[in-house]
């Protein structure tokens, strides 16, 4: 059996909160990575469902421009609820948009844009009546990244990960996938691409996976995509030797996992026992 995925592309960029450093903080943060090597079916365990998208029809259609909400609720979902909010920002055709979650039972969540059609889609896990998570826990049985099994997906998105823990804290990566050749698999973010975002940097500050209260993740749609989506879960991946707990300000950069390429710098999270042995170092 063939256990080779087709390549995946990984790269973090800044998104831009309301809760994210000013600009002077922008320039000395900023970290970008990419990911040259395919993910093999041997080198990732799926841990924790976080969304099997079954548990009942979910599903938003828009066939102008503008935005469509909803919620669903089931036990195959992480803290009982989600909410997903669609936006179409571009339809010239005026074609239909169609945001599906376990349409007729088929237990995937499915996009569909239009011709030339574009926008993004919200999909946030947040408690019933966002009440939270209640801490949940992302590093349980050895996980060391969030990731998603993709069926199909014939254009380019990109994957903007939120999270934020029981304290206030927040944390943020990116994914990009170069759907033109209909990839498929698993695509991953480990936590070692996570930044932390701060109001006022800080040394103490630290982003908690053990304890997280609210995940959320934006698919962005460049044009006429079209994307299936099997499950969202935690995995653990061999080929990350490094797991990240402990957020603090880096001053080198090093190798996350064979074939990634680090260009640029960022604040990024890091073990507590690296962050100890960098401070005892003459």
């Amino acid at each position: 059996m063939n256990t080779q995925s087709p390549q995946k592309i990984i790269s973090q960029k800044a998104a831009l909160p309301e809760t994210r450093p000013k600009p002077l903080h922008l320039a000395a943060s900023c970290l970008s990575l990419l990911a040259l090597s395919s993910l093999s079916a041997s080198a990732a365990t799926v841990l924790d469902k976080l969304d099997s998208f079954d548990g009942g029809e979910q599903s938003n259609t828009i066939f102008n421009v503008g935005v469509e909400r909803s919620s669903q609720q089931s036990s195959e979902i992480v803290g009982g609820n989600r909410n997903s909010t669609s936006t179409v920002l571009k339809n010239p055709f005026q074609v239909a948009t169609s945001i599906h979650f376990d349409r007729r039972g088929s237990g995937v969540l499915s996009i569909s844009y239009g011709s030339s059609a574009s926008g993004n889609v919200t999909i946030e896990y947040n408690g019933s009546n966002g009440s939270g998570l209640g801490g949940h826990n992302l590093l349980a049985n050895d996980a060391n990244s969030l990731g998603w099994n993709i069926l199909f997906i014939d254009n380019p998105v990109t994957f903007q990960v939120l999270l934020t823990d029981t304290a206030g804290q927040q944390a943020e990566s990116t994914l990009e996938i170069d759907g033109s050749q209909s990839s498929s698999g698993a695509f991953l973010l480990s936590y070692n691409s996570f930044t932390l975002i701060e109001n006022e940097p800080s040394e103490a500050a630290q982003f908690n996976w053990s304890s997280v209260d609210r995940i959320s993740f934006q698919i962005d749609s460049k044009t006429s995509t079209d994307l299936v989506i099997d499950s969202f879960n935690t995995f653990h991946d061999d080929r990350i030797t490094n797991n990240s707990a402990i957020p603090e300000p880096s001053t080198s950069l090093s190798t996350l996992t064979a074939g990634i390429l680090l260009t640029q710098r960022r604040r990024r999270l890091k073990p507590k026992t690296a962050a100890l042995a960098s401070k005892s170092a003459p």
